[in-house]
């Protein structure tokens, strides 16, 4: 019996060997292809990483001209309410004079010309009220023309202003569409990083495997060897067999450090935070304007940096820039007076999941429900 187990066991170990040493090459073929695959899939997100940054550049850019598109709409607004001013004013003046000249009294204007006392009086009466009637009517002509160059100006911009509109959303779809892609393929990197992992371990257990069926099979030689000189010995010759070593235990593995704290922006000046949002509330209920920073109308970004002002804090103008030039604030950590961002939009957060914000035209300055992917700090 104990002759069958010496034969069969160095046999079980020459099996493991062998299977190890036609496995290795394929798992070392696996983690090559893999890591050519990882290398790829960087490669490609670094590329729409390219694109996402050249997207918001774009992004940054148009909503600039939307805002100052915006402020000349305001302007011509203004020019052409000025404009409707004095065309009435002048038409007002100018019936006031059809009845003090026209319609003076009983006598028409013609009967005054035909009973003046003279030619000359004649020619002087007809040229005044010649005179007057031509002033009115180049007046007229004039405010009217004003008025028509005017429409044509807010025309064009309202026209620019659409095509910038278009424009601006065609480039959220894209962005949105990158980011999905980003998204999509780093988790094909993490997928990847995962198997290559899982290929190294398989290909270490492998390796220990390797070297345990070696340890394995010395140790049947040594006790192959040791039987043979045991069956020489004299049953009563008193020579002791050694005992065999123990295996030695792997090393144990070193402590992990843990997962660094979550970086959480300084606190600020609440009284600062307090003024704006007390500065947003008292703007709920102020139009959605293209352009506006003031109480006559609001955009985004415009409402965010009036809030920022009546605390002293002056902050850049686009949604953007606000992105970029305020202080990071972590998920879950934001507080009253954050700028809340996402793609072409902020708001400002009060608390409780909420945000002030001025949304879209043909809205008014409103509360709504947080729906943002960062917060950013100024106070």
């Amino acid at each position: 019996m104990k002759v069958k187990i010496k034969k069969v066991y160095p046999i079980f170990i020459a099996v493991i060997l062998i299977c190890i040493l036609f496995s290795s090459p394929t798992l070392a073929g696996e983690i090559t292809e893999l890591e050519e695959q990882r290398e790829m899939t960087q490669e490609e997100v670094n590329q729409l990483q390219e694109e996402l940054n050249t997207l918001v550049a774009e992004l940054d850019m148009t909503e600039t001209q939307l805002i100052s598109i915006g402020e000349q709409i305001i302007q011509r607004e203004s020019d052409l309410g000025k404009a409707e001013e004095d065309r009435q004013r002048q038409y007002d003046d100018m019936m006031l004079r059809i009845v003090y000249i026209y319609e003076m009294g009983t006598v028409s204007a013609l009967e005054k010309i035909l009973s003046a006392g003279s030619i000359a009086e004649i020619l002087v009466q007809a040229e005044m009220v010649q005179a007057f009637h031509n002033h009115d009517r180049a007046m007229l002509e004039k405010f009217i023309e004003t008025i028509e160059h005017i429409e044509d100006i807010r025309a064009s911009l309202e026209e620019d202003f659409a095509n910038l509109e278009y424009k601006q959303e065609t480039f959220k779809a894209q962005v949105e569409n990158v980011r999905a892609l980003i998204e999509t393929r780093s988790a094909d990197l993490d997928n990847i990083d995962e198997l290559i992992t899982e290929a190294i371990r398989i290909a270490a257990e492998l390796a220990e495997a390797e070297a345990e069926a070696a340890r394995e099979a010395e140790a049947a030689r040594e006790l192959e060897n040791d039987s043979n000189e045991i069956a020489e010995v004299p049953p009563d010759s008193g020579v002791d067999v050694p005992p065999t070593p123990p295996a030695d235990d792997p090393p144990p593995e070193p402590p992990s450090n843990g997962d660094a704290p979550p970086f959480v922006p300084p606190g600020g000046d609440a009284t600062a935070a307090q003024i704006i949002v007390a500065a947003a509330h008292s703007a709920i209920g102020v139009p959605y304007v293209w352009g506006g920073q003031t109480m006559a109308g609001f955009d985004c970004s415009g409402l965010t940096m009036w809030a920022h002002a009546q605390a002293g804090i002056q902050i850049p103008r686009t949604s953007i820039t606000q992105r970029n030039a305020g202080r990071p604030v972590p998920m879950g950590e934001q507080q009253p007076g954050d700028i809340a961002w996402t793609f072409g939009h902020v708001g400002l957060y009060i608390g409780g999941g909420m945000m002030i914000e001025a949304q879209q035209t043909g809205t008014n300055v409103m509360i709504s429900p947080v729906r943002v992917d960062v917060f950013v700090r100024f106070w």
